[in-house]
């Protein structure tokens, strides 16, 4: 589907909002003290960039305990949701409700694509206030009045949810006719297991990419020691002093508050951080095996924090709980059947899922 007529609009002309000290702003949550946070049945929703944003469950009689229904969410940081239910949202998270439309799923899903345009840059160290926020300026479709086309936005996300669907079967398909479909789905109880020393699996090189925030923008991928997309930072141009690792290996992250401990498989070239370490197989070994060994890794990231990194003596005495095999060695041929299976079943039940709700 395509739209000719689009119109710049700011967040203030479309959203609610209310003026306090003389500015204009977006409705905001406020800061609650967690002994008055009770255990509850509303979603209490945060800066955090998963779950939907949601933090826990609570109920409270604090007077700063706000609850919408119906919003659009954005985050200081520039995390983006919507909730179709009441929740209360926390101090530094902005409610976007429309002025003359309520919101639904299609529409939802449009506009946050366009917000995340326009906010792209948020991070904490360019946080969005609720002052800055109405001033956004996002690209809309509208009708012949010049009024937003909601329309047009709901018939064009459903069209790209069709597309999609169709897309995402033929993708499963594929994978299930590549991977034989029919493995068999393995036990980890019946297989032995023993602690490996990671030095003896990999060898390490620490990324080498400070001030990230200062790096050009480029075709380059950049991991850094983020808990959520791989890893993945955003697009970057490579300077000439800084290494461009390889793909197919293993980054872990040595740092970071709330990342630290976690395992990604990456397999395609990349710039890494200072606080990732890149761990490459001494024996060539697949990328279900390696996905196997990130979970395995991932596993401990209990132990550390951001007071308690994963340091090269620390990395150094490592280990890692695999599957035992011959010659006590790793077993990567069980770990391979055992992820390709684990996929296989999965590609199963998502072709059901979804040829069932077209």
């Amino acid at each position: 589907m395509k739209k000719t007529n689009w119109l710049e609009f700011k967040i203030s002309d479309l959203f609610i909002t209310e003026y306090k000290s003389k500015k204009i702003q977006i409705p905001t949550g406020a800061y609650v003290h967690k002994d008055y946070l009770f255990e509850g049945k509303t979603p209490r929703i945060t800066v955090t960039s998963q779950n939907n944003g949601i933090d826990g469950y609570y109920s409270s009689n604090d007077k700063n305990y706000r609850v919408f229904e119906n919003f659009i969410s954005v985050s200081f940081l520039g995390t983006i949701f919507y909730h179709p239910y009441k929740a209360s949202i926390d101090m530094k998270v902005h409610c976007l409700k429309l002025k003359d439309k309520a919101l639904n799923f299609n529409i939802s899903m449009f506009l946050i694509s366009e917000i995340k345009k326009s906010i792209e840059n948020a991070s904490y160290g360019n946080q969005l206030s609720s002052t800055d926020l109405p001033h956004k300026k996002i690209m809309i479709p509208v009708n012949d009045e010049g009024k937003p086309d909601y329309v047009f936005m709901e018939e064009c996300i459903k069209e790209r949810a069709k597309l999609k669907r169709k897309e995402y079967i033929k993708y499963c398909e594929k994978a299930l006719k590549i991977s034989g479909g029919g493995y068999k789905k393995y036990s980890l109880s019946e297989i032995e297991w023993k602690d490996f020393l990671l030095l003896d699996l990999f060898t390490f090189y620490r990324g080498n990419q400070k001030n990230m925030n200062a790096l050009p923008s480029g075709d380059e991928l950049l991991v850094s020691a983020k808990n959520i997309d791989n890893g993945l930072k955003g697009f970057y141009g490579a300077k000439s002093d800084k290494d461009i690792f390889m793909g197919n290996c293993i980054t872990l992250n040595n740092d970071g508050d709330g990342g630290v401990g976690l395992a990604f498989f990456q397999p395609y070239k990349f710039l890494l951080d200072t606080h990732v370490y890149a761990l490459y197989s001494k024996q060539d070994i697949s990328k279900s095996v390696m996905l196997f060994i990130c979970r395995a890794i991932s596993k401990q990231r209990v132990c550390f924090n951001h007071g308690h990194s994963i340091s090269q003596d620390r990395l150094a005495n490592m280990k890692v709980m695999l599957p035992v095999g011959e010659n006590n060695k790793p077993n990567y041929m069980f770990m391979e059947e055992y992820v390709k299976g684990l996929m296989a079943e999965k590609y199963k039940s998502y072709l059901s899922y979804i040829k069932e709700s077209c």
